[in-house]
């Protein structure tokens, strides 16, 4: 090992002996709502999705025959959410 390696070694390693001590945080001290607001991630804005809707094979008028259930992607629908995330999502009737 070269003489400049060793130096990077020991600056690397230095702090890492018997000698290295973990400093804690103060327990009594409180973050107010204004300083974990600064430290949390901005949100990301979520991009549109293109738009369907999820349709059973008699289009939900006849009665359930099968135990399983499927459904075909019949295009755009007026919703933000995908066909399979709106079939997943329980609505009260408005």
């Amino acid at each position: 090992m070269s003489d400049e390696q060793a130096l990077e070694v020991e600056q690397a390693t230095n702090d890492l002996g018997l000698n290295h001590r973990i400093v804690e945080d103060d327990p009594r001290h409180r973050d107010d709502f204004g300083e974990r607001l600064r430290r949390e991630a901005p949100d990301h804005p979520r991009t549109p999705r293109e738009w369907s809707r999820l349709v059973a094979p008699d289009q939900g008028t006849g009665p359930h025959e099968t135990s399983q259930a499927y459904a075909t992607d019949v295009g755009r629908d007026d919703g933000d959410l995908s066909a399979e995330e709106r079939a997943i999502h329980i609505e009260p009737y408005r």
